[in-house]
Parts: structure tokens; C-alpha cells; sequence
């Protein structure tokens, strides 16, 4: 393989993580209010949502007419059906859910960075790569790099909502590599979601690698590490 010289990362769950993770907490609020899920669902729902915030059902709801409330409690409901295996209960929760993670969980401070995270990071720099990040977002997420110390690392942050494309769509990786003025074949990228992380990198030239600590996607076909710390030996002993 091409020497590497740039590295693209996800945003969400690749590098800024939550205490607790929306999903689980939705579920254990559902579980406190007598709806119980078995761990199975608990993990096929999580999957769900990796693949439906880059498929054509999402593109098809998102672009139905829908408010955004509307539109997020037909999301809510969705992942409630494949939570609880039960469509009557999920439209009958979906509201209560909505307002819940809204005013109680998106309220919360409970971002943060791991301390493997930036201590890669810093090693990366200090070494010479060009660092990016690559994100579905739909708003600009400067505040938050700030607020996480990550704005140092990163020139070239390209978000989804600003330049009108989302990942797996290989344009928006093509946005990437032009505006760090690389190359596919000298770039990886790392991020969480299968779905678009590693199909998006993979079509647009670009090497995938992904981080899957909780095991969601036994099938892939790319490296694949735990945490961002492993990062450092596999462009060693691999792709260098």
C-alpha cells in the first residue's frame, strides 16, 4: 500500500463519545417504566440505527415533508419497534420518548474525549500526518472540537449539512481529499458505522479502517480496532 500521510476520522463515537449512549439510555428508561428488552434486541436496534441514518428509508423519511419533530418521533418509533418487537407500544411511546431524550439526555454534559484518544492524536501530529475529520452532521461542529480540546488537530473538518452530501456517498470523502490537497491512495479513514463509514471510504479510494469496540459488525471485511490507541501499531505494521 502508499505511504500514508492523511488521516480522516469520524466525529461521533470515533472520537467525541457520551457516558451512556442515547440508545441505552432510551432503553433503560423504557425498562424503568415496565416495557423490558432482551440484550439481543438491545444490540439488533443499535445496528438499525447504524444502517438507517444512511439509507434510502432515512433519505426517503427525511425528505417526506416531515417537521423535525415529527421526523424524529418516527425515528423514535422505528427504533422502538425493533426494541421492544411490538408496533403498537412503539407509536403509543415514541412522543414520551422524544420529549425525554430531548429535555433529559441531550441536556446532559456527558461528552467527552478518551485520554487514549488525544494522547493518539497528539502522536499523529507530532509524527507528521495531516488529520481531518469527515462527519454526517448536519451543523458545524467547531464549538464542540473546541469545547473537547480537538480543534489544534484538526485544519480540515468537512460537515455532511454544509456541503450537501453524507457519507456513504463517496463525494463527500472527494470534498475531504480536495480540500486537504492529498491522495485517495495516501489516506485512511476511521470511523463506527459500517454502513457508511467503511462502504463510503472503500468507494471513494480511501482505506477503511473501523472502530468497533462493542462488536456490531462481525462481518466486516477492513482492519478493525477497539479503541483509537490501536491506530498507532496498525499504520506501523500494516498499512505503512
Amino acid at each position: 500500500m502508499p505511504q500514508v500521510n492523511t488521516i480522516f476520522f469520524d466525529f461521533d463515537r470515533t472520537l467525541r463519545f457520551s457516558i451512556i449512549n442515547w440508545e441505552d439510555y432510551a432503553a433503560d428508561y423504557l425498562d424503568s417504566i415496565g416495557y423490558s428488552s432482551t440484550r439481543e434486541n438491545r444490540w439488533n436496534s443499535r445496528r438499525w440505527t447504524y444502517h438507517y441514518f444512511c439509507s434510502e428509508e432515512f433519505t426517503e423519511d427525511r425528505s417526506a415533508g416531515f417537521s423535525d419533530d415529527a421526523f424524529w418521533e418516527l425515528f423514535n418509533r422505528k427504533f422502538v419497534e425493533r426494541l421492544l418487537e411490538d408496533k403498537i407500544t412503539a407509536k403509543k411511546l415514541a412522543p414520551d420518548l422524544l420529549r425525554l431524550i430531548n429535555e433529559e439526555y441531550f441536556t446532559k454534559d456527558w461528552d467527552y474525549v478518551p485520554e487514549d484518544g488525544i494522547a493518539t492524536l497528539k502522536t499523529l501530529k507530532n509524527s507528521g500526518y495531516q488529520l481531518g475529520i469527515i462527519t454526517n452532521r448536519q451543523s458545524c461542529i467547531s464549538d464542540e472540537l473546541e469545547k473537547l480540546a480537538l480543534t489544534k488537530f484538526f485544519p480540515h473538518v468537512v460537515v455532511s449539512g454544509q456541503v450537501g452530501v453524507q457519507k456513504p456517498d463517496p463525494a463527500i470523502f472527494h470534498h475531504a481529499i480536495s480540500l486537504a490537497g492529498c491522495d485517495a491512495e495516501n489516506c485512511v479513514y476511521i470511523g463506527d458505522n459500517y454502513f457508511a463509514d467503511v462502504i463510503g471510504a472503500r468507494n471513494a479510494g480511501i482505506q477503511p479502517i473501523l472502530i468497533d469496540p462493542d462488536g456490531f459488525f462481525p462481518e466486516a471485511d477492513c482492519p478493525v480496532i477497539q479503541k483509537l490507541s490501536e491506530l498507532l501499531p496498525l499504520l506501523d505494521s500494516v498499512l505503512n
